[in-house]
């Protein structure tokens, strides 16, 4: 879990210096190594009476990568001697220190919850279960399966993001052998634009990769770092086209399809400005501030609710004289302290998948930012989640593509025998038994509905594509070797949250609070 932290720290490649994130990001592939001799005991342990020689023509010792749970040795099977397959081994030390990190984890969590009075003890018993869950390679051979076999469901992602395939005969539940696949990791974004591939091309199918799992199957990657994510030429294009692949399956969950459809409600609300929706969901899940909540959501500033805020707290400043009180720096504390306890009003109710889906959402903005914003990260994901509030897999199951490969892969996680789910929907009309006048006004209010929609994705896009010709023209006009300081659009965003932060709790706060 320390090596996930200094992970985290390196995301912060847009506030700290060169030489911290350059450090730090080889966490990502290149944290400490075990022995060659703990690697020999560890294959003699998935494959007793086996020596190297029997299931290998080429072995390397030295692993081309490293990681906190595992590390990667690039081999040749002797049953496949014409190409090269990538065989990740568990770190042995792996089960016991990850106890012990848990257990340290869990007592901060206790600590933190007690010593400040707000709700983080909720998080825990659903993140320790995912991450045992990581150990387990099996598991991940199944996830990269099925991450495959949903991307190959979208017509605009098929031959744009691949998964290697896993040779299931090599694979224990400590190692996972898996196709070898050359390409250039995200975690250095230069030598990728140095190939002369499209960035926007790259970070486009990203998103929609990630939204896709996020809104339509609810099977979620839920550590998208940049040592996640290579970028190869696309074998199915005689042009200079890339191709995203997605690597280490091992950290996924598995939405519950009520989560699903509420996220994909939210979300899609937020830009009709349906409050009502909004409102409905967030006190669904304990959140009393529909409206704050929302900016969360999107990684955007708030609307209305932050004028009421600062009318709120201009109030609360004058004296029973009418007269101006200056706050302490302790009063600005225990107020923030007291909207974030009042924001968490009921954690017993908070969906545990929000944990893992704030992680994958903030981790997908890390790298669209790092890469100067190449893309309308929110439009892409407000169209996705368009699409899977459309979706009912109650009542759709058996036409239902995805739904039916996730539910597949749910039962063979499981070990259930369940088949297929019963519907909890409304009984299914026909068009026919529906009176005319209320078919034309469900139809007109669909209408209505879709071209709100449009329009918000819309203005969303005037801003940023104003926010990207705002940067060529300083680029253009600096024209200096050092690289000019510009705003991307995620920074715009960040900037606008923090000032939004600000007006509310009544004083500055850290400007890289919404770094990974």
């Amino acid at each position: 879990m320390y090596i996930k932290f200094g992970q985290g720290i390196g995301l912060q490649g847009t506030v700290l210096p060169p030489q911290f994130t350059r450090h730090l990001s080889q966490l990502f592939d290149n944290a400490p190594a075990i022995s060659r001799e703990e690697v020999m005991a560890a294959l003699n342990q998935s494959f007793p009476g086996k020596k190297i020689d029997d299931l290998f023509i080429e072995f390397s010792i030295d692993p081309v990568a490293s990681a906190s749970i595992a590390q990667v040795h690039k081999a040749i099977l002797k049953s496949h001697p014409n190409e090269y397959v990538a065989v990740k081994i568990q770190k042995p030390s792996i089960k016991k220190q990850m106890e012990f990190d848990l257990l340290i984890f869990r007592l901060w969590c206790r600590l933190m919850e007690y010593k400040f009075e707000f709700p983080i003890m909720w998080t825990v018993p659903y993140t320790e279960k995912h991450f045992r869950m990581e150990t387990n390679f099996y598991q991940e051979a199944r996830n990269s399966e099925l991450a495959m076999n949903v991307i190959q469901t979208d017509r605009s992602l098929k031959d744009e993001a691949y998964v290697p395939k896993v040779f299931w005969d090599y694979t224990t539940k400590s190692i996972l052998v898996t196709e070898w696949i050359d390409g250039l990791s995200l975690v250095d974004p230069e030598k990728i634009k140095k190939m002369g591939w499209n960035l926007t091309h790259i970070m486009e199918t990203m998103v929609k990769v990630f939204a896709q799992q996020l809104f339509v199957s609810g099977h979620l990657h839920g550590d998208p770092h940049p040592g996640n994510i290579i970028v190869r030429q696309n074998p199915n294009s005689s042009k200079k086209k890339a191709q995203m692949v997605l690597l280490d399956h091992g950290l996924y969950i598995n939405e519950s399809e009520t989560f699903r459809k509420q996220y994909c409600m939210l979300f899609k609300s937020i830009f009709l400005q349906d409050t009502k929706t909004v409102r409905e969901v967030s006190n669904e899940w304990g959140i009393k501030d529909s409206g704050f909540f929302s900016s969360f959501i999107l990684f955007r500033p708030p609307d209305s609710h932050i004028r009421r805020a600062k009318r709120l707290a201009k109030s609360m400043e004058l004296d029973s004289n009418g007269k101006k009180v200056e706050q302490t720096e302790y009063d600005r504390q225990m107020n923030a302290k007291g909207l974030a306890i009042k924001f968490f009003s009921d954690s017993s109710k908070l969906p545990p998948e929000l944990i893992f889906v704030m992680r994958n959402m903030n981790m997908v903005r890390s790298n669209n930012k790092a890469l100067g914003s190449p893309v309308n990260r929110i439009k892409i994901m407000a169209e996705y989640a368009a699409i899977g509030a459309s979706i009912d897999n109650n009542l759709n199951y058996n036409t239902n593509v995805v739904y039916k490969l996730v539910n597949e892969h749910k039962m063979a996680s499981s070990g259930s025998n369940l088949t297929e789910p019963t519907s909890t929907s409304l009984i299914k009309h026909t068009p026919l038994d529906v009176p005319l006048i209320q078919r034309i006004s469900s139809f007109l209010i669909s209408y209505t509905t879709v071209l709100h929609f449009r329009f918000s994705l819309f203005l969303i896009d005037l801003v940023f594509y104003y926010t990207k010709i705002c940067n060529t023209m300083v680029g253009w006009i600096t024209m200096s070797k050092s690289k000019p300081v510009t705003k991307n659009f995620e920074v715009v965003i960040d900037q606008a949250i923090i000032a939004s932060l600000e007006d509310r709790l009544g004083y500055k706060i850290d400007p890289d609070i919404f770094n990974s």
